[in-house]
């Protein structure tokens, strides 16, 4: 093995990517890299695992990632929003299709109007805030990135809130 000096290398991930490569076990880091298939945001797992037999109490696997190239068990993170990860979000494509589908072989069969099965996230979202569930429950539960969001696509509904929460402030005053 070459032993490199990587001092003069300016950026530390290529610094990191030259050391990988030099490393005697690359062969096993470019086999997790493969698997992944190229996953964009892959969780580096750390730790260790034993398989015992639950009769004799005997070793039957064991395995540390201290083993791996790089100390750390890669895998895919299984994001199933192509803005995150377009290689993990094509592998639940057909769970989406599948989802779809029986919800609206569901409606038909019931005698209910065809809708989107998106129109559900709105409904819930409305359904919360009408019962007074804090905007910034609403935003975490949709997975929206700022409360901007939520309070924007939901203003029409604060709004008659606020509304109707006047009137029956004014109901009271009218009648202690």
């Amino acid at each position: 093995m070459v032993t490199l000096d990587l001092h003069h290398v300016a950026s530390p991930a290529v610094r990191d990517l030259l050391h990988l490569v030099n490393h005697p076990d690359f062969d096993r880091a470019q086999q997790q890299i493969e698997h992944l298939g190229g996953c964009t945001e892959p969780v580096r797992l750390t730790g260790r695992t034993t398989t015992l037999d639950t009769t004799t109490g005997e070793v039957l696997r064991s395995y540390t990632t201290s083993d791996e190239p790089t100390g750390n068990l890669l895998t895919t993170c299984g994001n199933r929003r192509a803005s995150r990860c377009p290689a993990c979000s094509r592998l639940y494509a057909a769970d989406t299709y599948h989802l779809i589908r029986t919800f609206t072989t569901i409606l038909r069969r019931a005698g209910l109007r065809r809708i989107r099965f998106h129109d559900l996230r709105h409904s819930t979202a409305t359904l919360l805030l009408e019962q007074g569930v804090e905007l910034v429950v609403i935003k975490e539960l949709l997975g929206h990135a700022h409360i901007g969001v939520t309070a924007t696509v939901y203003a029409h509904v604060r709004l008659r809130l606020q509304r109707d929460a006047i009137d029956s402030l004014g109901r009271a005053l009218d009648h202690p």
